[in-house]
């Protein structure tokens, strides 16, 4: 018995069904999905700088090694090292199409600085975008010679 005449192409509407709801999406996630992972790591390791670059230059060295006391640097020297250092570290973000920024917690008794950073990370086909943060604590450290 032979088959009908309208079974034929049926196989060709199949093919662009999937390709259309399942191929193309997981190609796209796959992309979104490594961008988004890669931004990740990096901005992890600018807040990871950033705070020990901060947590460094948070004590005066002279005066603590001249005294004995821990003198603390102003915050805003603190934040200008901070900021400098994670920006540095970020030198891709117009390249990768993407804003991040970082907020430092300094907290003297202990002595530590914590540090928060977000990004917001445009996606390429969705509308709209995604946001990331990571954390990162630096305790401040110092030796007198």
């Amino acid at each position: 018995m032979k088959k009908k005449d309208t079974e034929k192409g049926q196989s060709l509407v199949l093919t662009a069904l999937i390709f259309a709801f399942v191929v193309i999406p997981l190609f796209i996630l796959v992309i979104d999905g490594t961008r988004l992972w890669c931004i990740r790591n990096r901005l992890q390791t600018a807040s990871d700088a950033a705070c020990e670059g901060a947590a460094v230059s948070a004590v005066d060295i002279q005066a603590f090694q001249l005294t004995g006391k821990a003198t603390f640097q102003s915050a805003h020297h603190i934040w200008n090292v901070a900021q400098s250092t994670f920006q540095d570290t970020l030198a891709e973000q117009g390249r990768m199409n993407y804003s991040a920024g970082i907020q430092l917690f300094p907290d003297y008794s202990v002595p530590r600085i914590s540090c928060t950073s977000s990004a917001s990370i445009p996606l390429m086909i969705w509308p709209g975008a995604v946001s990331i943060s990571t954390e990162a604590i630096s305790e401040i450290r110092f030796i007198r010679r």
